[in-house]
């Protein structure tokens, strides 16, 4: 399967999207239980369908032959269709008391989008089995994270970016892996009770810490991610140009 979106338990179901335990399908949206399907929107447990049309099996393998010489040709077809269709705002299966888009067997889950077995996370995307977490970009089978971007399998992390591999009470860290105790490091891999990559003793960690969060409150740095002075990409570079385009 490739070029889909959001598709699940499905076989060789190619440029589709919201679609699930659909088999040799192409080009659909939101179709499930299908099997040989082409361009179609919102069918259930159909087979031998064109842009919604039920074909023989013999028309559809004769059409078929002749659509996949001409990808272009079936794009813009189902397009016309999806404009002609009624489509969901929504896709939720299995969820309690959440908000949202693609939650699957989610609970409580306020404004989270690409989230599936989660509970209790507010402002998170992409995920799988989150727990106890808040404005969150990529960070799936983790517990109480706050503003972390792509740190899965990591615990009570802060202010993270790209840190991973069962990593615990990090802060302000960037790529590190199976580390705990860690604040201001960069690239550690099992390192403990690390500031700015300098390794402490526990009681020398913890002192050390306080100080420097009681001088980042004073100093009003506390409690945001990093700021956008230090990316190492212009802003025309990132994808929130794709969503949020820079007006000159």
């Amino acid at each position: 399967m490739e070029r889909y979106l959001d598709c699940n338990e499905c076989y060789n179901t190619n440029f589709s999207k919201q679609c699930k335990s659909c088999t040799d399908c192409y080009s659909c949206d939101d179709c499930v239980g299908c099997n040989d399907c082409i361009g179609c929107i919102n069918l259930r447990n159909q087979k031998n369908c064109i842009f919604n049309k039920h074909l023989t099996k013999e028309e559809f393998k004769k059409e078929k032959t002749e659509l996949l010489k001409n990808p272009q040709k079936i794009a813009e077809e189902s397009e016309k269709l999806r404009l002609k269709e009624p489509i969901k705002g929504i896709h939720m299966n299995k969820c309690e008391n959440s908000i949202g888009n693609n939650l699957n067997n989610c609970k409580n889950c306020h404004m989270c989008f690409d989230l599936i077995e989660s509970e209790d996370c507010r402002y998170v995307t992409y995920g799988i089995k989150s727990k106890d977490c808040m404005d969150l970009n990529g960070a799936p089978s983790c517990e109480l994270l706050y503003e972390c971007v792509a740190s899965p399998s990591c615990y009570f992390t802060r202010f993270c970016s790209s840190c991973w591999v069962n990593s615990s009470y990090l802060t302000y860290c960037h790529l590190c892996r199976a580390s705990e105790h860690c604040f201001g490091c960069i690239s550690l891999y099992r390192a403990k009770n690390c500031i700015f990559n300098k390794q402490y003793e526990p009681e020398e960690y913890k002192a050390l810490e306080a100080r420097i969060i009681a001088h980042m409150k004073r100093t009003g740095e506390w409690g945001e991610f990093f700021p956008t002075s230090i990316s190492p990409f212009n802003y025309e570079e990132t994808e929130a140009m794709d969503y949020y385009p820079k007006k000159d």
